[in-house]
């Protein structure tokens, strides 16, 4: 009897469910059972498309930066007529609300894994490093406009500045777990956006 043929529509229903179900519950935590019942798909259909459960890790991760990175080229974009600051908090606070309408149980994927899975999976460092590293230049472009306008403050490099927020925002996604509340999230965007804020403006 042969292989099944390979299905587009099973292979996006195995990613979305893997987004769900490593962000809410870890690599380790997700088990292929409650994958496939959740994808309504076949044992064989996923080894059709994924040797192993790392290579399947991988592209739930670069399913999950494609989609987040695609919000921030859509909110980031300076044909919105709004100052940079502003776009940064309404891409922002559009992921509070995927979060809030998701009950708070997954966080970030790309957090979740790098947490748990870079000494167990190491070969999925550099897609980490790269999803990362997409992120962080958007920041950067888009707080380097700010400080060209005049809008985001100028005392330290765009690049540290993008540093600083990614960081203090992957902290902010671990506290709403463990909250169970967009509180975290909403008071760290809020204190984030005030202290980029070039102070020539509170003047």
């Amino acid at each position: 009897m042969g292989r099944p043929r390979k299905s587009e529509a099973t292979r996006q229903r195995l990613i979305a469910a893997g987004i769900r179900q490593i962000s809410a519950h870890g690599v380790s935590g997700t088990g292929l059972n409650a994958l496939l019942e959740e994808a309504a798909a076949a044992a064989g259909s996923f080894y059709n498309f994924y040797p192993s459960k790392a290579a399947f890790v991988e592209a739930a991760l670069d399913a999950y930066a494609a989609s987040l990175l695609g919000l921030f080229d859509e909110l980031f974009g300076s044909d919105s007529g709004r100052a940079p600051l502003q776009r940064l908090a309404a891409a922002h606070g559009r992921l509070i609300s995927l979060v809030e309408e998701g009950d708070f149980a997954a966080g970030c994927l790309l957090g979740t894994v790098g947490a748990e899975a870079c000494t167990t999976l190491p070969a999925l460092r550099p897609v980490l490093q790269q999803a990362f590293g997409q992120w962080r230049t958007r920041l950067e472009a888009l707080l380097a406009e700010g400080q060209s306008e005049g809008s985001v403050r100028n005392d330290l490099p765009a690049a540290q500045l993008a540093e600083l927020f990614l960081a203090v925002w992957q902290g902010a996604l671990i506290q709403m777990r463990v909250e169970v509340s967009s509180r975290p999230l909403v008071e760290t965007l809020e204190v984030a956006l005030q202290l980029l804020r070039s102070p020539d403006l509170a003047r």
